[in-house]
C-alpha cells in the first residue's frame, strides 16, 4: 500500500530486481576467490538467474492460488516483468563484460564464428583428403 502505482510497473520492478541482484556481484566475487573472469561471471549470473526463476515461479504460483490473474493485466504484467528482467541482466552481464576485459561478442556471434570455423576446418581436411 505503501508503494505509488509508478513504483509496480514491470519496468520499476524490473529494475529493482536487477538492482538488487547485480549489486551482489563483488560479494560473490569475494567468496569464491577461486574463480575469475568468465568463469566469475557465468558463476554469478547462472547464480542470481536461477535466484531471479525461483522467486517469479514463488510469485507466479502465489498468485495464480490467489486469483490475482482473474484481474486484467496482472499475468501480463510479471510476464512482462521477467522479459525485462533478462533484457537488463544482458545488458549487465555486458557490460561487466566489457569491465572485465572479456569477449563482449554476442553467443549467436561465438556460434556463427565456431561453426564457420568447423565448415572451413572440414573443408580442409577435404582437401587434403582429396
Amino acid at each position: 500500500q505503501s508503494l505509488k502505482p509508478e513504483e509496480v510497473t514491470p519496468e520499476a520492478t524490473a529494475s529493482r530486481i536487477v538492482s538488487g541482484t547485480t549489486a551482489m556481484f563483488d560479494a560473490f566475487a569475494k567468496k569464491h576467490p577461486e574463480l575469475e573472469g568468465e568463469e566469475l561471471l557465468t558463476g554469478f549470473m547462472d547464480t542470481i538467474r536461477a535466484g531471479i526463476k525461483q522467486g517469479y515461479d514463488d510469485a507466479y504460483g502465489i498468485l495464480k492460488g490467489l486469483g490475482a490473474f482473474e484481474f486484467e493485466g496482472v499475468e501480463d504484467g510479471i510476464k512482462k516483468t521477467m522479459q525485462l528482467v533478462e533484457e537488463k541482466l544482458k545488458a549487465f552481464e555486458e557490460m561487466k563484460r566489457k569491465e572485465l576485459g572479456l569477449d563482449t561478442s554476442t553467443d549467436e556471434e561465438n556460434y556463427a564464428s565456431h561453426a564457420q570455423s568447423e565448415t572451413l576446418a572440414q573443408g580442409g581436411a577435404s582437401l587434403i583428403a582429396a
